[in-house]
């Protein structure tokens, strides 16, 4: 799910004129420091968060929901001539928005949710434990989580067949109501219109 929520982002991003490509990740090590660019992927850090189903769906009933743990990285560095890392972040920071804009379109069409786990520029040291010591850039890290219905399916995502009554069944209902006398003191049939 994670993947198809990048390549709609990347889609909804050229849209709007994002000159920064997206990838999904993780990424080998030798292309970190070579290019500016979106890179979404699982987070396997943090991991997803389970809980509860929300709708009560019939069939098939909706047993959780899986919080699918990602990381968005915005690897951003301004061709500006003389560029200073206020002129990094901007670029990073224009980019940020547009792919909050984007996650938030996604999701309403994919009838979901989305949660901001985490949001930031890297620190140096952050840098360093990335082995991106040597990024002439600025990296902003945003971590989410996008809701995803479990299902009780079977492994094609076919529901459970429907039961339907057969012949011989019957359903019968009694339904018992009094009136001792309609509001404006008249009998029961001439207030009911009989």
């Amino acid at each position: 799910m994670i993947y198809e929520i990048t390549r709609e982002v990347e889609t909804e991003l050229k849209a709007r004129g994002v000159p920064l490509p997206v990838v999904y990740g993780p990424e080998r090590g030798d292309l970190t420091i070579t290019f500016a660019r979106i890179v979404i992927e699982r987070d396997r850090d943090k991991g997803d968060a389970i809980g509860p189903g929300r709708g009560r769906t019939v069939n098939p009933q909706m047993v959780a929901i899986r919080s699918m743990g990602a990381v968005c990285r915005v690897y951003a560095q301004s061709t500006e001539s003389g560029a200073g890392v206020h002129d990094h972040e901007r670029m990073a920071d224009q980019a940020v928005d547009r792919i909050h804009v984007a996650l938030e379109k996604i999701v309403k069409l994919r009838t979901t949710l989305y949660h901001v786990t985490a949001a930031k520029l890297l620190s140096a040291q952050e840098l360093a434990m990335r082995g991106l010591l040597q990024w002439p850039g600025v990296v902003y890290e945003l971590r989410f989580s996008v809701d995803r219905g479990v299902f009780d399916t079977d492994w094609t995502g076919a529901a459970k067949p429907e039961s339907v009554l057969g012949t011989g069944f019957e359903i019968s209902s009694t339904t018992k109501a009094t009136l001792d006398k309609a509001p404006d003191n008249t009998p029961p049939e001439t207030a009911c219109g009989a």
